[in-house]
């Protein structure tokens, strides 16, 4: 539209996530983005599984409660455009946290006997 003399763009905006990382990155970029997000979700679940097996249910909460909100912004993230938004790439950095803790657990509780 026209202000003034200068005239101004709007940006359009693809109202998907998805479609945006597909679009601007193409099939391989897009495809990439998916895949963290599976990856984040099975780190979740595989780390529960193991401090669920050492009777480690506070880091159990944490992973379940982390692994809630990777789902709610996954689904958010339909209808929104949230490329610059830092929350999804939080939650992917705490669950190579997780995992990571998860696989020292055996290691701590046997240091703890001794």
């Amino acid at each position: 539209y026209l202000s003034g003399s200068v005239v101004m763009e709007e940006q359009s905006l693809a109202h998907n996530t998805y479609l945006t990382y597909f679009v601007e990155l193409g099939l391989f970029g897009g495809s990439i983005f998916i895949f963290i997000a599976f990856f984040a979700w099975k780190n979740f679940r595989i780390s529960q599984k193991k401090f669920s097996q050492n009777g480690m249910f506070e880091l159990l909460r944490i992973s379940q409660s982390l692994e809630a909100s990777l789902v709610g912004v996954v689904i958010a993230l339909v209808s929104i455009t949230a490329c610059k938004d830092y929350i999804f790439w939080i939650i992917v950095a705490f669950s190579t946290i997780v995992a990571n803790l998860s696989k020292n657990t055996k290691n701590c509780i046997t240091s703890k006997i001794a």
